[in-house]
């Protein structure tokens, strides 16, 4: 395993890093469907952190629908510290409040000593090893919109998914026509690369989006010509417990405060 986790980090390792393309400020909503049925509202906030812009964070906030709540009732939030430079997150919170799980924690992550700690209310701290430079699901995401998929069709990165860590390889699979413009179609593959044997319990939400036997798709539409519109997410669509849930994006929602 050990071997196998240094060979992977050499692979990640060895791509480039892509330059920052998105705005300072923005904020995108999307609607996660069940079938026709949207059970979560889910919205991000990408903003600066600091006064010389060196570290942005990226907020999510997911709460369920109406219906769905009398079912299973969400309302979580998890917020991203990251690198302007590098793209990596420095920390990870998560604040969940959900009908049957609850969870407050923080992760802190030392990118250049490759070592991250852990930190929840209910468990003792947890010190761990990083294979490499390592996202987690949402820096993974906009490191996903950085990367210009019409040059380099294919690019690998490692991910941080409840303990374990995964090597994940997103490869453009083809062009696509939709409702929301041109877009690049993606499917990113999961190999699990080191980390915790059996993965901690987490959210219902994000539970079951990184896995090692169901690739995760990815419509993301480019960046416009001349850089007035950032690339964005589209649609999202994943495995949960059996059910296929997507996540499509609300254009007419969208309050992008920087044209990028």
């Amino acid at each position: 395993m050990a071997i196998l986790a240094m060979a992977l980090a050499a692979r990640c390792d060895a791509a480039p890093t892509p330059q920052w393309p998105l705005p300072d400020e923005e904020t995108l909503s999307y609607a996660v469907r069940w079938g026709r049925l949207t059970v979560v509202d889910a919205t991000f906030v990408l903003r600066n952190r600091d006064s010389d812009a060196a570290s942005h964070t990226i907020a999510v906030d997911a709460t369920t629908t109406a219906i769905p709540s009398r079912i299973y009732r969400v309302a979580n939030h998890y917020e991203t510290v990251l690198d302007v430079r590098t793209g990596l997150p420095t920390t990870y919170r998560k604040e969940c409040d959900e009908a049957k799980f609850a969870e407050s924690s923080l992760l802190q992550y030392a990118q250049a000593e490759r070592s991250a700690v852990y930190t929840r209310l209910d468990a003792p701290t947890r010190h761990a090893e990083l294979v490499g430079d390592t996202h987690n699901l949402f820096s993974g995401l906009y490191y996903l919109r950085r990367h210009d998929f019409a040059t380099r069709r294919t690019t690998d990165f490692h991910l941080d998914a409840k303990g374990v860590y995964w090597h994940a390889r997103a490869t453009r699979t083809r062009n696509l026509r939709t409702d929301a413009g041109d877009v690049w179609e993606v499917r990113v593959d999961f190999e699990r690369a080191a980390g915790l044997e059996e993965p901690l319990q987490s959210d219902l939400l994000t539970d079951n989006i990184v896995r090692g036997d169901s690739p995760l798709t990815l419509h993301i539409r480019p960046a416009a010509e001349g850089g007035g519109r950032p690339p964005v997410v589209v649609y999202m669509e994943y495995q949960m417990r059996g059910f296929r849930l997507t996540a499509e994006f609300r254009e007419d929602e969208t309050d992008s405060a920087s044209d990028g």
